[in-house]
């Protein structure tokens, strides 16, 4: 559907990439999981990873700031 836009999410039962659990389009990539893990069932809070792909959409040109918050780590 070309209506739909986002990064595409994928979400991993370990911290290594593994066992891929769930695969979605999140519109927007603006989480806060602290203690909870992207799904209840299936993923412990603590030991599960997260990729995004896709391009961003800009709507000027222009110096542009991403920031990433993480008490673990972040590639």
């Amino acid at each position: 559907d070309q209506t739909k836009r986002g990064l595409k999410g994928e979400y991993f039962k370990n911290r290594g990439f593994g066992q891929r659990l769930i695969d979605r389009l999140d519109p927007e990539v603006q989480f806060d999981f602290k203690t909870a893990a992207p799904a209840e069932k299936d993923f412990e809070p603590s030991e599960f990873s997260a990729r995004w792909t896709g391009s961003i959409l800009a709507p000027e040109t222009g110096e542009y700031t991403f920031i990433v918050k993480s008490n673990q780590s972040v590639r």
